[in-house]
């Protein structure tokens, strides 16, 4: 359901994946010991969440149940999402299959969708969703505010790529946020909204929304070029080691290929942000993540500053350039003070 079009980015409620975080969010209600296995959940207090409860029985579907206690990473839902068309059946065209049987512990992809649509008919899903359509629109307008002048051509020509699609995909039932690609290449930007319990409202700086923007439009361009030139590398893996004694967060210390993905991320979304914030974006030296794991945030993102534009494209920049930087902080956690 589209809500809205900013220049050449759609900003829509998925309703296939916003039942499926439904379903999550019901069951962590039902189940709250469970809070730190759906740590990607949240359930605010607000008339939405109430009426999901009311309307979602989910000790009546033991088979869903079994398939969100087994998925074994946080973006099945959202690359299920996009996978499924608007008539609940699996649209070939977009599915990411592989990826999503690599996080599937239970069942298969056919069976689950075959359950979604079960429970959407059950509980008259679209019905209820296009009653909350108007709280959706109010809280994008409020809440979602983008630059006018926000030009997404800007992934484009700093990757040196050809883009296709852009979709902002917000929900008030999860934290953080995913950034899956879809198998046509139209890329995705799925970001949840904080609510304030003492405030009683959302809570969004413009900043930080536009900052994960291109953060997670990022992670499919970026993650495929470390997978290529960088996994299994003895010189990542000392790099990772190198994160994870400087407290790491465990969300990413699953594979060592994470590690640099959220580097590269992260330090790219900051370079592409400043365009539009350069007057009120803080140092990156004063960045949160720094203390977790990402100690040389500071030094990647002068580092790409300075040398991106020596390279033929941002690919050949992350075959021949990173592997030096991965090297430099290596020697620095070493007590090498090398220059890079």
């Amino acid at each position: 359901m589209i809500i809205k079009k900013l220049n050449n980015m759609n900003i829509e409620i998925n309703k296939q994946y916003e039942l499926i975080l439904a379903i999550h969010a019901v069951y962590l209600l039902k189940y709250p010991e469970l809070k730190e296995e759906f740590d990607f959940i949240e359930t605010p207090n607000i008339e939405y969440v109430h009426e999901l409860e009311k309307l979602i029985p989910i000790e009546k579907y033991p088979e869903m149940i079994k398939y969100i206690n087994n998925f074994t990473d946080c973006s099945v839902p959202i690359n299920l999402g996009i996978g499924i068309n608007d008539s609940y059946e699996i649209d070939d065209k977009k599915i990411q299959t592989e990826y999503i049987n690599k996080y599937m512990n239970y069942g298969s992809i056919d069976c689950f969708v075959n359950e979604l649509k079960k429970i959407a008919n059950d509980i008259k899903w679209n019905k209820f969703l296009e009653k909350y359509i108007p709280f959706y629109q109010e809280v994008i307008n409020k809440y979602c505010k983008f630059p006018d002048n926000l030009d997404l051509a800007d992934i484009g020509r700093y990757y040196s790529i050809k883009t296709k699609t852009f979709t902002f995909i917000p929900s008030v039932l999860i934290n953080g946020g995913f950034g899956p690609s879809d198998k046509e290449g139209n890329l995705y930007y799925n970001k949840g909204l904080y609510y304030n319990e003492e405030k009683n409202c959302f809570e969004v700086d413009s900043e930080y929304l536009v900052e994960c923007l291109f953060h997670e439009f990022s992670h499919p361009i970026v993650n495929p070029l470390v997978d290529k030139y960088l996994a299994n590398t003895d010189i990542l893996e000392e790099f990772y080691k190198d994160a994870i004694k400087n407290n790491l967060f465990k969300t990413y210390s699953m594979h060592p290929e994470t590690v640099i993905y959220e580097y590269l991320v992260r330090a790219n979304a900051y370079i592409l942000t400043s365009k539009y914030f350069k007057s009120n974006m803080p140092a990156i030296e004063d960045d949160w993540v720094i203390p977790y794991g990402f100690t040389y945030l500071p030094d990647l993102v002068y580092f790409t500053e300075e040398n991106l534009s020596k390279y033929d494209n941002y690919e050949q920049f992350v075959q021949k350039a990173i592997p030096t930087f991965i090297t430099y902080c290596v020697q620095q956690s070493k007590g090498r003070k090398n220059k890079i």
